[in-house]
């Protein structure tokens, strides 16, 4: 049993370097393809892969029906991938995965202060403030003077609470009728969501097969293959962590992908970024020594 929550903390931090490259093939589909049609293809991708998992692996039903708000998981979804693909192509990687860190930090303090969606709840240490702001601090140092522009920063921190809110939402959905039933509800609903801003914004499908022919396969099954490993995984992880704990793990493994994502595809990593970086570890270290110190004193 002891083994348990360290193999937990181990697969969050995957999970964080899987969530990196799901963004990372999802923006270099939409860079080619636009926002909405590679998200239709990366539902479609991701509903036909837990079907078929399912149909090989059933999943037993569970009894009654999931609160209707748990739908709103896969909106969200829809809503993070869009904003990911912009913040991805616009700030790098790296920066775009810091600030979503700031926005989790935030949401998963408000989140154990309040007990959101049956979540534990804790009261709020101030000692932590010194550690979210050496997280600032790291972010800062890792955004240019003048750049990157403001919108886009503001749309990183608002694309960041979606991750937590999706988690929560998937894990809650998952206890009620199973881990990749709730993975496939997600899909189900993302897909209702992207059809729905099609027909809003008038995209134009007509030639998107001959588009979509275009895009090299890893690319254009990788995102949706990808997105059924971390939401299933997530289902998994998310309740067995506290809410904080979750977030910084998922976050180290984003930021450590990050980082070779822009090395691979910028050729080296950016000297402030590398420095903001470990700033931003560093003030991760000391929540979690924070942390430690104010658990110690209810252990004993």
């Amino acid at each position: 049993m002891t083994r348990k929550p360290a193999l937990y903390s181990i697969a969050a931090l995957g999970l964080g370097a899987v969530l990196t490259a799901m963004s990372g093939l999802n923006s270099a589909f939409a860079a080619r393809a636009g926002n909405l049609l590679s998200t239709l293809v990366v539902h479609l991708v991701g509903l036909a892969a837990v079907s078929a998992l399912l149909l090989v692996r059933p999943e037993p039903r569970k009894g009654g029906h999931p609160a209707f708000y748990l739908y709103g998981a896969g909106v969200f979804g829809v809503l993070l991938v869009l904003g990911s693909n912009l913040c991805f192509r616009g700030l790098g990687a790296s920066l775009t995965v810091s600030i979503y860190l700031f926005s989790q930090v935030a949401g998963s303090i408000l989140t154990e202060a309040t007990g959101f969606l049956g979540m534990g709840r804790h009261r709020f240490d101030p000692r932590r403030l010194g550690a979210v702001a050496m997280v600032l601090a790291g972010i800062a140092v890792m955004t240019e003077a003048g750049r990157p522009a403001l919108p886009l920063v503001l749309l990183a921190f608002a694309t960041g609470f979606f991750p937590l809110l999706c988690s929560l939402l998937n894990a809650r959905l998952a206890a009620e009728v199973g881990v990749f039933r709730g993975v496939r509800i997600n899909f189900l609903a993302g897909l209702g969501a992207t059809l729905a801003a099609i027909l809003v914004s008038g995209t134009e499908l007509r030639g998107a097969p001959a588009l979509i022919a275009t895009v090299p396969l890893p690319v254009l099954a990788g995102g949706g293959l990808l997105s059924v490993l971390a939401v299933g995984g997530l289902n998994v992880v998310f309740p067995r962590l506290p809410t904080l704990r979750a977030t910084l793990l998922l976050f180290l493994g984003q930021l450590a992908a990050g980082l070779a994502v822009d090395a691979v595809v910028l050729g080296a990593v950016n000297p402030r970024k590398a420095i903001g970086a470990a700033i931003v570890v560093a003030g991760l270290l000391l929540d979690a020594a924070v942390e430690a110190q104010a658990a110690a004193p209810r252990a004993a």
